[in-house]
C-alpha cells in the first residue's frame, strides 16, 4: 500500500465471499524549518536583492513560502525579491507552515557624488563618477555612463559635495549634501540668454575683483535672496534673477533650498568639477591669487570645454535639457552669469570655450549671457 495524497481512504481486501476493510489516514508531511540565505542585508534606496528560502524536509507536503515585510514604507518583498523604498530598518519574514525565518533589512540613502543625476523628487542616482580629488583634480569616470532612472525627471547634475565648499548659511539651513546645477537655463521665451540687470545704479551687493575673493564666495543663495528682496516690486530690472526666482522651468523639491544664481565661488566649483582635469588644474592655481581675476585668470586647455560640461547630460533626452552653447562667436565661448557683481555697471561671468578656454571675466549688466540656476540640498 502506498500513500498518494493527504486524506482518508478505505482499503478493502476480498477473498471469495469474504472481505475486510481498513480506513487509512494519510497525514501531511509538515515543514520542520525555513532557512534564509541572508539574515541581514543593506540596500540603497530603490535597490533590490533576492532572498532564497530553503524548506525542510524536501518532501514537505506544502512547501509554499509566504513573504512579508514589517514595514513596507521602508522595504517591500515579493517572491523573495526585496525592494528598498526609503531609509530605515525593517524585517522581512519567510513563513512556511508553522516554521519561519527572518532577515533584517537596512535601507540607506547613497551619498551623492559629483556628476550624479538629481531628480524632481529630491533623490539622486549615479552619474558615473568613480573618483575625484579635491578641487576637481584627476576625475575618473566609468567607461559607460549610467542612464538616469526610468520614470524619473532629471532636473540637475550634482557639482559639489565637499563640506568646506558649502556656505555656512546653507549648512545651517540643513542643506549639507552640496549643490546641483540645473539641466536648463533661466530665460524668457525668445532666447536662452538673458541680461544680468538693466539697473546701472545697482548697489545691493558687494562686488568681487580678486581671484581669491571669487573662489571664497560660495554665497549665491544669500546674494540671490538679497536681490529678490531689494527688487521685489521691480524684478523686470533684474532678468537673470527674475527668471531664476519666478517661473523657472523646474519646481525645486521641497527638501532643497530652491533655485538661485551661483556666486563666483559656486560657478568656480561648477567649472572645476564638471569641465575636466585641464580646467581644474588651471583653476587650482588661481584659488589664492590676490590679483584681479579678470586680468590673470585665463587659460586654454587642449579640449572642448563646452562639450565636456555637456557630457554630464549626455544620457538625458534632448527635449529635457538645454546644453551650453557658444554665446560669443568671435571667441567661441559660452558666458555664464554669477550672482556676484564686479564693479560699476559690470558683473562677474565665467567663459568656457570650444577652443579650450577657461577664464574669469566681467561683462556689462546688459550683456547677453547664460543664467544657469543651482540649488542646495
Amino acid at each position: 500500500m502506498t500513500a498518494v495524497a493527504v486524506g482518508q481512504a478505505t482499503v478493502t481486501a476480498t477473498v471469495g465471499e469474504k472481505s475486510a476493510t481498513c480506513v487509512v489516514t494519510v497525514s501531511p508531511i509538515v515543514v520542520r524549518s525555513v532557512t534564509l540565505d541572508e539574515h541581514a542585508i543593506t540596500l540603497e534606496v530603490e535597490g533590490t536583492q533576492t532572498l532564497t528560502a530553503s524548506v525542510l524536509p524536501d518532501d514537505a507536503t506544502d512547501p509554499t513560502v509566504t513573504w512579508t515585510s514589517n514595514d513596507e514604507t521602508i522595504a517591500t518583498v515579493e517572491a523573495g525579491v526585496v525592494t528598498a523604498v526609503a531609509a530605515g530598518t525593517t524585517v522581512i519574514r519567510a513563513v512556511a507552515g508553522d516554521a519561519a525565518d527572518s532577515c533584517v533589512v537596512t535601507v540607506v540613502v547613497p551619498e551623492p557624488k559629483i556628476g550624479d543625476y538629481f531628480y524632481s523628487d529630491g533623490t539622486w542616482s549615479d552619474g558615473g563618477l568613480v573618483s575625484i580629488e579635491a578641487d576637481g583634480l584627476n576625475p575618473v569616470w566609468a567607461d559607460v555612463k549610467p542612464a538616469p532612472k526610468a520614470g524619473k525627471t532629471v532636473i540637475g547634475i550634482v557639482f559639489q559635495t565637499f563640506g568646506d565648499r558649502i556656505a555656512e548659511t546653507d549648512k545651517e539651513a540643513g542643506y549639507t549634501h552640496g549643490y546641483v546645477v540645473a539641466v536648463k537655463s533661466a530665460h524668457g521665451t525668445e532666447k536662452q540668454t538673458t541680461w544680468w540687470s538693466s539697473d546701472f545704479g545697482f548697489s545691493a551687493l558687494k562686488g568681487a575683483k580678486l581671484a581669491s575673493t571669487w573662489y571664497k564666495n560660495v554665497n549665491g543663495r544669500a546674494e540671490t535672496t538679497k536681490v529678490g528682496e531689494v527688487y521685489s516690486e521691480r524684478m523686470d530690472l533684474m532678468p537673470a534673477f527674475k527668471w531664476t526666482l519666478n517661473g523657472f522651468t523646474f519646481a525645486a523639491p521641497e527638501t532643497t533650498s530652491g533655485w538661485f544664481l551661483p556666486s563666483t565661488g559656486q560657478l568656480w566649483d561648477m567649472m572645476a568639477n564638471l569641465c575636466g582635469n585641464g580646467v581644474a588644474a588651471y583653476m587650482k592655481e588661481w584659488q589664492a591669487l590676490d590679483k584681479d581675476a579678470t586680468w590673470y585668470c585665463s587659460e586654454k586647455t587642449d579640449y572642448d570645454v563646452i562639450a565636456q560640461f555637456n557630457s554630464t547630460m549626455s544620457e538625458i533626452p534632448a527635449e529635457d535639457k538645454e546644453e551650453l552653447f557658444v554665446t560669443e562667436k568671435y571667441y567661441t565661448t559660452c558666458s555664464l552669469w554669477a550672482s556676484t557683481p564686479y564693479a560699476d555697471e559690470t558683473s562677474c561671468v565665467m567663459n568656457i570655450g570650444t577652443n579650450g578656454t577657461i577664464e574669469c571675466m566681467t561683462e556689462y549688466f546688459d550683456y547677453d549671457a547664460v543664467a544657469r540656476p543651482i540649488l542646495a540640498f
